[in-house]
């Protein structure tokens, strides 16, 4: 879709270049009304509106507001908010200082014409509002997961520090080997077995079920010695050209191999690539400036032909709860928001539990899913790093129940939607005994505010 700049007066009717009111059944807020304005690549910023229900849970709709995205990232913006498409106020605290400023002027600017917009929709939501709005459980449902995670915040630190617990989420409790529709904190354990009463789980934690399942959790680069007498066995990734995102990558002084994210332009005008750090660091000794190979060094990798690009930047584990690094690319040939197997990404979003999703990764190439999780809190046990804790993770699982989502050499995979937006960076995995594979991903709007917050813009 095309933009049209706010000059000109405009219509939240379908048309050209607008995609009027819709209803989004997987928004943060369940279902909620949305409206958006695609930006061109000269916009200076994009629009997007969003209607909440209010907190008595029965399904009534009147706020909203209206967001500046500067950064093109949805990361750095300005809010006008509404209630009743009356203006309440506005915040800058996500803006720069040179951001903020930019933002005032153009709402002190443009603030009749903002609210007139915001008029409009206003309007059209009460125009079609009947026909969507649904008198039944989702906003309490909503409330409910909201006041699960608030107790599951207060004990899942000391959940993970039992002997053999690998992980606590929120999800379904199992019933008879089906899930029901009852919420409940799962507890995921390496191997279920007897315990002394005093280590058993409880049944209940401040009033909410508790479940067990098992699953053991790792990070999943690939390690494979690479033996130059039996290097033609193996199979050989060829020097990619261009650079794109799904191929094989790693560090030049460890035979470790996972998978290059994407390539991306920066603020400053260099190119650069992501994966996980676990990818491209083999340890905590890395520092800015370590050669990056394309492909792996056990993959047929060697120096200094396949010379990618040199490590520069990356976060694992806490404070950030992040598992993400970037490499300036020097001398290859390489094409930004491309990944094998996919094609062009088209910017980020963020996801919820029952999205569709996709990968294509070193290991197990194409793969869809479904994010079953956003509240997964687990411990990743890394060779070279030692045991981190990640809070609040996406969980995903195969579309295909015989068949992982994920596997060892995937990490670093972009996740992307139906609409092919980022959502996620894959960083690990498990499986359970009874052959239920999960795979782990960092939301992707984690990982750009920390590299925001560190100088590093992405375009």
């Amino acid at each position: 879709m095309k933009c049209r700049n706010l000059k000109h007066k405009v219509s939240i009717d379908k048309s050209k270049g607008y995609n009027g009111v819709y209803l989004t059944k997987n928004s943060i807020y369940c279902d909620s009304y949305s409206y958006y304005r695609s930006p061109n690549e000269k916009d200076e910023y994009n629009t997007h509106f969003t209607i909440f229900p209010t907190d008595k849970g029965n399904g009534e709709f009147k706020k909203f507001h209206i967001s500046l995205n500067f950064s093109k990232t949805g990361i750095s913006n300005g809010k006008i908010f509404y209630v009743k498409g009356v203006c309440t106020g506005i915040d800058d605290k996500n803006l720069t200082k040179e951001e903020k400023v930019k933002f005032e002027k153009i709402f002190k600017e443009k603030k009749e014409i903002f609210n007139e917009i915001a008029q409009q929709f206003w309007n059209k939501v009460q125009e079609v509002g009947k026909s969507y709005v649904r008198f039944n459980n989702d906003t309490k449902e909503y409330a409910y997961k909201k006041h699960i995670q608030q107790i599951k915040k207060k004990v899942e630190d000391e959940l993970l520090s039992r002997e053999g617990v690998t992980a606590v989420d929120i999800d379904y409790k199992v019933k008879g080997g089906v899930k029901s529709n009852e919420l409940a904190i799962i507890v995921f354990v390496k191997n279920k077995h007897e315990v002394p009463s005093k280590l058993e789980i409880p049944k209940t934690i401040q009033g909410i079920k508790t479940d067990v399942w098992e699953g053991d959790f790792s990070a999943y680069v690939h390690t494979q010695k690479a033996n130059p007498q039996t290097i033609k066995e193996v199979l050989v990734d060829p020097i990619a050209n261009p650079i794109i995102g799904g191929v094989s990558v790693g560090p030049f002084d460890r035979d470790i191999y996972g998978t290059l994210g994407l390539v991306l332009d920066t603020d400053f005008g260099i190119k650069m690539l992501i994966s996980s750090t676990h990818v491209l660091a083999s340890g905590p000794h890395t520092k800015q400036g370590d050669p990056m190979s394309q492909p792996a060094l056990p993959l047929g990798g060697h120096y200094p032909e396949s010379l990618a690009g040199s490590y520069y930047m990356g976060f694992i584990g806490q404070p950030h709860n992040i598992d993400a690094s970037l490499a300036t690319i020097p001398i290859r040939n390489a094409e930004s928001k491309t990944i094998q197997g996919l094609g062009n990404t088209r910017g980020h979003d963020v996801t919820f539990p029952g999205d569709d999703v996709a990968k294509y990764g070193r290991t197990t190439q194409f793969t869809s899913g479904k994010v079953v999780s956003d509240t997964f809190t687990c411990v990743i046990n890394y060779q070279n790093f030692g045991p981190m804790t990640y809070y609040n993770q996406l969980r995903i699982q195969s579309n295909n129940p015989y068949n992982p989502f994920s596997q060892p050499g995937d990490s670093g995979s972009m996740i992307v939607n139906e609409d092919m937006e980022v959502v996620g960076m894959l960083m690990g995995g498990g499986q359970s005994n009874s052959g239920q594979y999960h795979t782990i991903a960092n939301p992707i709007g984690d990982i750009i505010r920390t590299f925001e917050a560190n100088g590093i813009r992405f375009i």
